[in-house]
């Protein structure tokens, strides 16, 4: 048992139900309580329990089990009662209360299933307590042996009776025929050899100890003999002619006559009819095959195959075969009563005969073979099937040579040749072609069929206009290049020049030297010229064409073929119009003559080409192209226009902008000028020289600048002042010379010394002498450098100032002078 806390169900509902003998207890928690089996089975009057290790309970049909059903309760209400039942396969077979079902059943198939006890307290609100699932097995002896009831084994080989029994516990035993029990414990029983006196019934007896049960089976064994062919079918192919009789006869061996078929095959179809079998013994057999008369239908592959039916013997045991191949020569029938027959002079019809045979004999194909006596040449021709005529296409007047043959897939058979002579013909016009090579002549070209073996004389040709019936009387032409010509082969003659007049048609007949004609008139349409178009209508006209609208020939044999305006003036030449290849007579056409000149009158026609020639032409129509316009366009005017105002801002705005660089370069000079006039005390400027003189002037010595003109262009030493000791201090005036340059400007009417563009300035201040009675203290030079450029114009502005020092008075000797 299962312990359980007595706290977790409450006292009502801790009871439990269990089916003895085939149910496992359940308690109404659901948990499993310990297995209580109680099985009780009685056979033969002896009751027996069988323990729990049997799960599920497999019992024997006609065996009694006793099944037992009760429930186990504690304490319930005194007015609660519990009730179990006996479920099989989920349905009730009995009730009752909780003291328990006891049933005492004897099995039978129906008994086989699932059993289940469940145990109920009416009324009340806990749920049924249901048994855990045992399965009954209700077992049928005969059903667990497992052998075939009937057997066979092939003479001569080894067969094995098997017995098998699903229960393992079962004891097996085999009798032989005859007997009643041989010591064989085993499932399966080994025949070794077998022949004929192992046939009979062997039995199968199986015991199963634990039941007390005996069953047994009955297993029958034949012994066969294989089937076999004592004398077979030819090895060599058999070749037969048509209408001989023919049949295949077969020996052979097989017992049991009922299971034994004899099968007859024709290319693997099989025969129903014409087959004898039958035995000759209970071994021994026979079985022929009578075709009667073969045919062509008879050829091919023949087989015989024995069959024994026994199905344990397998398939390559029980099948004997044996085949041949026949063939059939069938020749066909000879063509007779061959015959030719002209039909016209190159038509012969041949015909023949076929006699009445089988239709075997019937050829499948004709074979003509005709030779051309004259050349030796062959034409040969094939008719599929049987016919009896051909119609031949042959030279008039030739002998030829006919020869048949009738064919098969066998063979073929050929008749004796005939001979026979093409009836002669007349000459033959096949074609007449005629050009217009003016309005009165025209170029006629003959095309002529003739191998009547005579020399052509001359044509007659006839002429009508159209649509008459009234030919007009032959006019002989001689053939040009006549004579004899090859039979056969197509002969050309060209009439040329020959005046017609005005005709539509014309007909053409060929005449031998025999006055042999052509047999009737060969009509041909000669070729008429094309109608003029219409006048010329003018579309549009420019300064170089002119597109012209006319309608195309509306008479004339078509097609159109090219369509040229013909100018006449101011210069003869002509133009090909485009686009009249899908034009019809009649049709609208607009054609642009382009490449003329401007203002020019043209006279011009259209006329049109076809296989005729020329054409009629239209009448003259004078036009004339549009004058050249020789203004500009108003986009151009307003472009050149938009440009020379663009000009002309550019040069006021230059021009503005050097004016004013030259005023400001005026403005520096009057200042310069000035400057100076204030400095020296001068009442008057003195004229300044130029720029050429001032340089080629040496200054004076005293001045103590006689290496000023040895100065170059780079950084002068910055200014200082010497005070002598010896001189005493005096008022100094300076004098201001500054140069500067104008970048790019100058100005024609400023004076030379200023100038020079792109030189650096430089500014001296010099102190001037004093007045005899004293000595001057002190002189100040001061040079200053501005570098704006680098240039021959610096050296020029040094040698000016050093000139304009010079005319300044000589220092007294005592004082001492730096610069």
């Amino acid at each position: 048992m299962v312990s359980r806390d007595p706290e977790s169900r409450p006292p009502s509902t801790r009871w439990r139900a269990c089916l003895l003998g085939l149910m496992l207890c359940a308690t109404s928690a659901g948990a499993s309580e310990d297995m209580k089996l109680r099985v009780v089975r009685i056979s033969n009057g002896v009751r027996e329990t069988v323990g729990p290790e049997i799960n599920p309970i497999s019992v024997f049909v006609n065996s009694t089990i006793e099944l037992t059903c009760y429930c186990l309760t504690e304490p319930l209400a005194s007015n609660s009662s519990a009730e179990v039942q006996l479920l099989r396969n989920a349905f009730s077979i009995a009730e009752g209360d909780c003291d328990g079902l006891f049933l005492v059943v004897t099995i039978s198939v129906p008994d086989d299933g699932e059993y289940q006890c469940r145990g109920n307290i009416p009324g009340s609100a806990s749920p049924p307590v249901v048994s855990v699932i045992r399965e009954l097995v209700v077992l049928d002896p005969d059903a667990l042996v497992m052998v075939p009831p009937v057997q066979y084994a092939v003479s001569g080989t080894s067969h094995t009776l098997q017995c098998e029994v699903e229960n393992q516990n079962a004891i097996i035993y085999w009798m032989e025929p005859g007997v009643p029990f041989d010591d064989k414990e085993a499932g399966s029983y080994v025949i070794d050899g077998a022949t004929l006196e192992d046939e009979g019934e062997y039995t199968c007896v199986v015991y199963f100890s634990k039941a007390d049960v005996f069953t047994q089976m009955t297993v029958q064994l034949y012994v066969v003999v294989p089937p076999s062919i004592t004398h077979s079918l030819p090895t060599d192919p058999v070749n037969r002619n048509r209408n001989e009789p023919l049949s295949f006869t077969i020996e052979f061996n097989s017992r049991f006559e009922a299971n034994t078929t004899v099968t007859w095959f024709h290319d693997n179809d099989v025969i129903r009819n014409g087959i004898t079998t039958q035995f000759t013994s209970e071994y021994e057999g026979r079985s022929t095959l009578d075709l009667g008369i073969v045919s062509r239908s008879d050829r091919g592959s023949y087989r015989v195959e024995v069959y024994n039916n026994f199905s344990n013997i397998s398939e390559t045991q029980r099948k004997v075969r044996s085949s041949v191949d026949l063939s059939v020569t069938i020749s066909p029938v000879e063509p007779t009563e061959v015959k030719a027959q002209n039909l016209s002079p190159n038509k012969v019809q041949l015909s023949w005969a076929l006699p009445y045979t089988h239709n075997d004999q019937q050829p499948s194909s004709i074979t003509i073979l005709l030779t051309n006596l004259t050349d030796s040449s062959l034409i040969e021709t094939t008719l599929p099937g049987s016919p009896t005529n051909l119609v031949l296409d042959v030279v008039p007047g030739t002998r030829y040579r006919a020869v048949l043959i009738a064919n098969n897939e066998d063979g073929e058979m050929s008749t004796l040749p005939i001979r026979f002579r093409a009836t002669p013909a007349p000459p033959k016009v096949t074609s007449v072609v005629s050009h217009r090579l003016n309005m009165t002549s025209f170029n006629i070209s003959v095309t002529m069929d003739y191998t009547g073996g005579e020399t052509i004389s001359h044509f007659d040709v006839k002429f009508r206009p159209r649509n008459s019936s009234q030919w007009s009387n032959g006019q002989k032409v001689k053939v040009q290049d006549g004579g004899r010509m090859e039979m056969g082969l197509l002969w050309y003659g060209i009439v040329t020049n020959y005046s017609l007049g005005k005709p539509s048609e014309l007909s053409v007949e060929v005449v031998n030297d025999a006055n042999e004609r052509s047999s009737s008139l060969t009509k041909a349409e000669v070729l008429a010229p094309l109608s003029a178009p219409s006048t010329p209508a003018l579309l549009s006209s420019s300064h170089d064409s002119l597109t012209l609208s006319f309608h195309l020939p509306s008479e004339g044999t078509p097609p159109v073929l090219h369509i040229i305006v013909n100018f006449s003036s101011p210069s003869h030449f002509q133009w090909e119009c485009r686009g009249v290849e899908d034009r019809a007579l009649g049709d609208q056409l607009d054609c642009t003559v382009p490449r003329l000149t401007s203002d020019t009158q043209y006279t011009l026609a259209v006329f049109g080409l076809g296989h005729a020639g020329r054409g009629n032409t239209s009448q003259e129509v004078s036009f004339s192209t549009t004058s050249v316009d020789n203004s500009l366009p108003t986009w151009v005017i307003v472009v050149v226009t938009l440009v020379i105002a663009m000009t002309v801002l550019i040069v006021l705005l230059a021009a503005i902008l050097v004016l004013i660089h030259c005023c400001k370069l005026r403005q520096k000079k009057r200042k310069y000028k000035f400057n100076r006039r204030a400095t020296l005390g001068q009442t008057a400027p003195k004229p300044l020289e130029p720029s050429h003189a001032i340089l080629n002037r040496n200054p004076p010595a005293h001045m103590g600048i006689s290496r000023l003109s040895e100065m170059a262009p780079p950084p002068i030493s910055p200014p200082s002042t010497v005070t002598p000791p010896l001189c005493r201090s005096t008022p100094s005036t300076t004098v201001t010379f500054k140069f500067e340059t104008a970048s790019g400007s100058s100005c024609s009417n400023l004076d030379s010394d200023i100038s020079d563009v792109h030189s650096p300035s430089y500014s001296y201040r010099v102190t001037p002498p004093p007045p005899p009675s004293t000595c001057p203290s002190t002189i100040q030079s001061q040079q200053s450098y501005h570098s704006l450029g680098r240039s021959s114009h610096t050296h020029q502005s040094l040698h000016s100032t050093r000139d304009s020092l010079s005319s300044y008075p000589p220092a007294p000797a005592h004082c001492a002078t730096n610069v």
